[in-house]
């Protein structure tokens, strides 16, 4: 790539993300509920500002249903039968556990701003599992090509980072001509930050000193370049490297990926912001609370009087507000107090703004993923209805689930190739890694990944609600799947992994089954030497109605019934 193309796909990318600073501000403040600043001397005695935290009750909601638990995946076979799917999974799931909470802030960054990225790269330590990292990475930190419609179309991709002054010259060279600069933050500041436009003030030290770094992946021509506006020189190329990582197909692969909850329709690998979408809806809810608070402040006790008729004693009693008070008034005993002294009348609060606030609330809920009960919200809803909003929850979460769990398995891949570099590439008498594998410590080898494995999110249509839709309908469909033959101990497993709940209760299951099994053939021994007797248990043909271990424990409360 020449230097003036990427000074050229660098420029408008920082135009770009110039133009929607306020825009990312905005979404952000609202989350933090500081869509109006600061809360430091936001209320004074004559007018406060007051905000919700609907949009983080939105985001963190989704969040909770996005990450139920630490992501994972399914590792399978090559169809040429290379490596081991096994050992593959459990590195993978060792790592994806280990940077659980990076997933989970991708995920925010995801609801907030337009979409979000994962950085998997290399750090300094001894071992080659803990050497790489991964970090959620925000939209103006990632360069993209915006001629591509799909990710793998890009003909390339990079990462802009900042570096301490002194880490730079220990990786880069000191003999570069460097310019340094201030580190500030793109939302704090306002603008985007370019370190190119001003040097470091002489006075502050090296130590405070960043040197903005682009990472450029050039996937046609398979070049990895460092390029930084702050080199002195007018080249601005750092250092080029042929790219090392590699797909299961032999291709180059750079260490980005992103997380993509919701797409543009023109510009998909822009996405599109949860909170942006709704955050009309958050500004009018938190003007609206605003006008009511300083309404309600202005709702204070005025009196009229006739002039005179307090002195300052009884002006002090009346302002007091004391229980038991008595205010004198000097008044002819042929006049009523009410002539000399009465109440201010107040002026009717609208109801007006009651409506407009329950406009504002519908608008949010349609606006929103999440039915308002898994947003802690109270409704007067009937079972039924829970379970049908949850369901249609279910579903519409599960549209974003499909995003975060192409996200985790492009991370898998990446991951994947990354280790297998390390390996290959390991000095001799370098410490050997181990992964567990069925409680068996298995020592990595590159030929356990040299495959192209077919890698899948796991449980990846799995959130708390369709979890909890899932376990409802099995306990059930129990009774009936009873009912057509299905064996007990096949539900029985199921209603275990179901619950997660322990093996053993398989193991006791069994022996009650085998034990109603011989108490049935001994009864039904009994019953050949008998005459028949209609059984009021029984339906037609003599099948049992409900019957069993697992539904008796069911109708006894035993087991837990999905709600």
């Amino acid at each position: 790539m020449k230097i003036q193309d990427i000074r050229t796909i660098i420029g408008a990318h920082e135009t770009y993300w110039d133009s929607r600073s306020a825009e990312m501000r905005a979404f952000s403040n609202v989350y933090k509920a500081q869509m109006f600043g600061d809360k430091t001397g936001r209320m004074t005695a004559e007018f406060v500002t007051i905000e919700t935290s609907d949009a983080y009750g939105v985001v963190e909601s989704t969040v909770s249903s996005l990450f139920p638990k630490a992501p994972s995946v399914v590792v399978g076979a090559d169809v040429s039968d290379k490596g081991s799917p096994e050992v593959a999974q459990s590195a993978i799931n060792q790592f994806l556990f280990d940077k659980a909470i990076q997933v989970e802030t991708a995920l925010r960054y995801a609801l907030i701003f337009p979409c979000s990225f994962f950085k998997v790269g290399l750090q300094e330590r001894d071992s080659a599992l803990d050497s790489i990292n991964m970090k959620a990475v925000k939209p103006w930190d990632i360069l993209l090509d915006m001629d591509a419609e799909q990710w793998d179309d890009q003909r390339f991709v990079g990462h802009r980072y900042y570096l301490p002054f002194s880490q730079a010259k220990q990786q880069f060279g000191s003999k570069q001509g460097w310019n340094a600069g201030i580190k500030t933050d793109f939302l704090e500041a306002g603008k985007k930050r370019r370190s190119t436009e001003s040097s470091a003030p002489e006075e502050v030290s090296e130590a405070l000193q960043y040197i903005e770094v682009w990472e450029i992946y050039d996937l046609l021509e398979d070049e990895m370049c460092f390029y930084s506006p702050n080199l002195s020189t007018s080249e601005g190329i750092i250092e080029k490297h042929k790219i090392l990582f590699r797909k299961g197909d032999g291709s180059p692969l750079a260490p980005i990926v992103p997380m993509y909850l919701a797409h543009d329709v023109h510009t998909p690998l822009r996405g599109m912001s949860t909170v942006g979408r709704q955050y009309d809806a958050f500004f009018e809810i938190n003007n609206l609370r605003t006008v009511w608070a300083n309404g309600v402040r202005r709702d204070v006790r005025m009196y009229l009087a006739r002039k005179g008729i307090l002195d300052e004693e009884s002006k002090a009693i009346l302002a007091e507000n004391r229980d038991m008070s008595v205010v004198e008034l000097d008044i002819p005993p042929d006049q009523s107090p009410n002539t000399a002294l009465s109440p201010m009348g107040k002026i009717p609060y609208s109801s007006d703004h009651s409506i407009y606030k329950a406009e504002i609330r519908s608008d949010l809920d349609r606006g929103s993923l999440m039915a308002p009960f898994t947003r802690g919200q109270a409704t007067m809803a009937t079972a039924t209805e829970i379970s049908a909003m949850a369901e249609y929850t279910a579903s519409e979460i599960g549209k974003q689930a499909k995003g975060r769990d192409e996200a985790i398995r492009m991370v898998a891949e990446v991951y994947l190739s990354l280790l297998t570099h390390l390996l290959e590439t390991q000095p001799k008498g370098a410490k050997k890694e181990v992964v567990l594998l069925n409680k068996k410590p298995i020592v990595l080898t590159p030929e356990h990944f040299s495959a192209k494995f077919k890698i899948v999110a796991a449980d990846g249509s799995s959130t708390p609600i369709s979890g909890l839709i899932q376990k409802q309908q099995l306990t059930e469909l129990a009774p009936m799947l009873m009912q057509l033959g299905v064996p007990q101990q096949a539900i029985l497993e199921e209603i275990v992994n179901a619950y997660n709940l322990p093996e053993k209760f398989i193991l006791d299951a069994q022996e009650a089954i085998q034990k109603q099994e011989e108490a049935a053939a001994q009864q039904a021994q009994q019953a050949q030497q008998a005459p028949q007797m209609p059984n009021p248990e029984e339906g037609a043909g003599g099948i049992p109605v409900g019957g069993g271990a697992i539904a008796a424990a069911i109708r006894g409360g035993q087991l837990p019934q999905g709600r």
